[in-house]
């Protein structure tokens, strides 16, 4: 559903997701940072989603 160069870069988005939900670890500001400098990311993310089910 997802071109694979795509998936890669929104897998560590996921995982920072866990982080802040579950508070497995200590949240780590800069990467939260870095993460939502991906924003764009998130926006093609739902496009291609929306695609999908269309």
């Amino acid at each position: 559903m997802l071109p694979p160069d795509f998936a890669g870069r929104l897998a560590p988005i996921a995982g920072l997701r866990n982080i802040l939900i579950h508070k497995y670890l200590t949240v780590d500001w800069d990467e939260v940072y870095t993460n939502l400098a991906k924003l764009d990311d998130l926006s093609h993310f739902a496009n291609l989603i929306r695609r999908w089910f269309g």
